[in-house]
């Protein structure tokens, strides 16, 4: 029995070799691949193994449907031949222009198209479908910073606002969002990512948020007293709630020196009432010049000339010197006694003496005129390209009197104050 069974072995073996193995043809679908399991010993075109109906000779080419393919990206076509000693490189033609195929990849250039595609070799026809979708964008946003208990943060979506229905994915335990005012609160310490889906877009962008310890901000006793006692006092004789505007800010709005001395002249007729502290910065006036000052006022605007200091005495660079603009004005635009108040800021002007770092004011100011531009309660007022060294005092540094009446008051005016 043994030698039988060793003779009939000997016999298949020999019968595999004498003949070509051949691909099922497994009606109702696709023949697999590899085809060394399939035998058919006595050539009869019937698989010894599992009986089904062989094909004989050149095989098959197999190539599977692309789907899916978004415009812009592309994907190998991937020819499969049932008998190897067969293949070949395949010739592809198509109708239209939706697609193109160089070298075997496919690439989609037109959205919603569903493409038949013949592949030929000289002994092979295979036609497949090639559909393709609209570009799947992946857009990273402008990040955010917001700052708990501060007024909410607006975020910009002008790289994926096209019109289509916007869909927010966040953690409302750590952010709330105004979808329609595109603004972004701080709940939780942390950063957080914010997924923004419209259409075929997914965009993100992050918030990094914070607890600010106001009590912590620096400040000068001396400008303390000055505020508590003599600032305060005036905006109490001359300011009204609701209908003053009060000027505030650094050196440049200090009657103190010899810096815009004709103030109240050059605003005859206005409701304006002056409170600039010489060398102030924006943490400054974002703690204790709040406390002992401004959160005993009410006016109807208030107009800043604030930032200088952050760059040329705190040697913040443009990026952090916008940062703790925006946070100062977050702050007050969040206290109920400013919350009604419009602002006006005026840009950061050049300098040009030993403290002057211009590249970094033009960066602060072009990343403050974009973050103004996404709120009503805040306007930037630019400045810096119209004043040049001869519009300063010979400290090159503050404006001379005339500055003030030839560019601050005009551009003031051309903002829309209303007074």
């Amino acid at each position: 029995m043994k030698k039988y069974l060793k003779l009939i072995s000997v016999l298949s073996a020999a019968a595999m070799m004498a003949c070509p193995l051949a691909a099922c043809d497994n009606v109702g679908g696709e023949p697999p691949l590899d085809c060394v399991g399939h035998i058919d010993i006595d050539n009869n075109g019937v698989c010894d193994n599992c009986g089904k109906t062989m094909e004989i000779g050149a095989g098959r080419l197999v190539i599977d449907d692309i789907t899916g393919l978004a415009v812009g990206k592309s994907r190998a076509i991937n020819p499969r031949f049932t008998s190897p000693t067969y293949a070949e490189i395949p010739t592809y033609t198509f109708d239209g222009d939706s697609i193109s195929i160089t070298d075997g990849v496919v690439t989609a250039l037109k959205p919603a198209a569903e493409v038949a595609v013949t592949a030929r070799t000289s002994n092979h026809e295979k036609t497949f479908k090639v559909t393709t979708v609209a570009a799947s964008a992946v857009v990273a946003l402008p990040d955010v910073r917001a700052y708990i208990g501060y007024a909410p943060s607006p975020f910009d979506l002008t790289d994926v606002d096209g019109g289509a229905k916007i869909e927010y994915v966040y953690n409302a335990e750590r952010l709330r969002l105004d979808e329609e005012n595109r603004t972004v609160s701080a709940l939780a310490v942390g950063d957080h990512t914010v997924e923004v889906r419209t259409g075929s877009t997914v965009a993100t962008f992050t918030v990094a948020c914070e607890d600010i310890e106001r009590s912590n901000l620096p400040f000068n006793d001396y400008d303390v007293t000055y505020l508590s006692d003599t600032l305060l006092s005036d905006w109490k004789t001359k300011g009204e709630s609701g209908k003053s505007t009060l000027f505030i800010g650094d050196s440049f709005f200090d009657l103190r020196y010899d810096f815009w001395q004709d103030f109240y002249t050059d605003l005859g007729g206005k409701s304006a009432v002056n409170g600039g502290v010489s060398g102030s910065n924006t943490l400054n006036w974002e703690g204790k010049f709040y406390d002992v000052y401004l959160s005993q006022t009410s006016p109807k605007n208030i107009v800043m000339n604030i930032g200088t200091n952050n760059i040329g005495d705190l040697k913040n660079d443009g990026s952090a010197a916008a940062e703790n603009l925006q946070r100062m004005f977050l702050f007050m635009h969040s206290r109920d006694n400013l919350k009604d108040t419009q602002i006006y800021w005026f840009s950061v002007a050049h300098r040009w003496d030993s403290s002057a770092d211009n590249e970094a004011i033009d960066s602060c100011n072009a990343l403050m005129k974009e973050w103004c531009a996404m709120s009503d309660w805040i306007t930037y007022v630019e400045v810096t390209d119209k004043i040049m060294q001869e519009n300063l005092n010979p400290d090159k540094l503050h404006p001379k009197d005339e500055t003030y009446v030839n560019v601050y008051l005009p551009e003031l005016a051309k903002s829309g104050i209303v007074y």
